[in-house]
């Protein structure tokens, strides 16, 4: 999880909007970026994390379903 507010602002209000154009979510929305491609490059290098990760959701979803 990446923080893109000040802790302690509420979700989904105009306080958070008003955040959305200020160095802190730039910085935010680009480290969450950063993250989310390295973890697709690991996934594409790395098959068996497809299937650790498949098989990690089933165990947890299994009794509840998804």
């Amino acid at each position: 999880m990446i923080t893109t507010t000040p802790v302690g602002m509420p979700n989904h209000a105009w306080q958070t909007v008003t955040v959305g154009k200020s160095p802190l979510m730039h910085t935010a929305v680009l480290t969450a970026g950063k993250c989310l491609a390295a973890a697709g490059i690991d996934f594409m290098l790395q098959p068996r994390l497809v299937q650790e990760a498949k098989e990690e959701l089933r165990k947890k979803t299994e009794k509840q379903g998804y």
